[in-house]
């Protein structure tokens, strides 16, 4: 039987509108959380404003979804 993969889009912009970087970490981590719950094989997150740069939050994105997806014993070398 053939596998099928899950795949789940989220903007940048979900978490431009937070101001302070523990709420962000904090809401990133929710996502993160319930994408392993549900078996997530990809996230793909996203630009959705072009008119403002938010090249920032989505790599800030991804490394707290990186940073998750790390297993604990490889996380002292991957992320220094």
């Amino acid at each position: 039987m053939d596998k099928k993969k899950l795949s789940i889009a989220i903007p940048a912009s979900v978490i431009s509108d937070t101001p302070h970087l523990r709420e962000k970490t904090s809401k990133i981590g929710l996502i993160g959380r319930a994408a392993a719950i549900f078996r997530v094989d990809e996230i793909i997150v996203y630009s959705d404003n072009a008119r403002v740069d938010q090249r920032c939050d989505l790599r800030f994105t991804e490394l707290l979804l990186n940073y998750l997806e790390t297993p604990s014993i490889c996380v002292k070398f991957s992320f220094p």
